[in-house]
């Protein structure tokens, strides 16, 4: 039987349920030992760089930039392969259940919009690649050229910008 004597100002046996939820927490510890390593942990520092400067760019460009991501997603065709490759991007979303084949995600109608929209453009399917180059996304990308669509800042951005900063110092 296992005494509390390490712990300060414990002393006794220590109950059975704790017990075995100490033998449980060590057979999970000794599975993930064993376990193949994550698609993370095989990258490089310069991989995990891009994947976490990937993550903020999305974040920004949803929030902060929608046009371009309307004129973006205008140019996307396909559908989702259901791989679970966008759900391991820096690390594995807690919601994703991996025991459904295909992979799901667990609040499916209501996940955010960085997670719905994915991907945004085709920089999206380049950080989707490094994690999963193995199974290929659904999705792909009209080139600009063929939809003669800009993705970028419009020419009538650029006047809208001078209008406002006009007289002013930068």
């Amino acid at each position: 039987m296992l005494r509390r004597a390490f712990l300060p100002g414990r002393t006794g046996a220590i109950p059975r349920s704790q017990q075995k939820a100490g033998v449980a927490l060590q057979c999970l510890v000794r599975h993930a030992l064993e376990a193949p390593l994550p698609a993370l942990a095989r990258l490089s520092v310069h991989q995990r760089m891009i994947l976490g400067w990937g993550k903020l760019r999305r974040l920004y460009l949803v929030y902060l930039r929608p046009e371009y991501v309307r004129r973006s997603l205008a140019r996307r065709v396909g559908d989702c392969n259901r791989t679970g490759a966008c759900c391991r991007l820096m690390f594995t979303c807690p919601l994703l259940d991996e025991r459904t084949v295909p992979v799901l995600c667990s609040i499916h109608e209501s996940k955010p919009a960085v997670c719905r929209i994915f991907p945004i453009d085709e920089r999206d399917l380049r950080d989707r690649d490094l994690v999963m180059p193995g199974k290929s996304c659904g999705f792909s990308f009209i080139p600009e050229t063929q939809t003669g669509a800009t993705v970028g800042p419009r020419p009538e951005d650029h006047s809208v910008i001078a209008d406002r900063t006009a007289g002013r110092r930068l």
